[in-house]
């Protein structure tokens, strides 16, 4: 499992950031730790309580290989 501290996905490579969507699900962004590019959460991924993600995330960047369950340090879910 990939750790993931917070920070700014668009700034830098391996974080996440917390975001909430317009229906008001909490979820996150985060960037991919090998190549930095920003990935959104689908519908389908899930984070619980100890800010693990299921499924497993994955780069959308054809090139790059990264696809990995990953968990969120420092993740405290709150409502919007």
């Amino acid at each position: 499992m990939r750790m993931l501290s917070q920070g700014d996905p668009n700034r830098r490579v391996g974080v996440w950031k917390r975001q909430v969507r317009p229906n008001g699900r909490v979820s996150a962004i985060v960037s991919c730790p090998y190549c930095g590019a920003v990935i959104t959460f689908t519908a389908y991924h899930e984070v619980d309580l100890a800010g693990g993600v299921t499924p497993g995330v994955q780069c959308p960047n054809k090139d790059c290989k990264f696809h990995e369950y990953v968990k969120l340090m420092g993740w405290i879910r709150q409502q919007a």
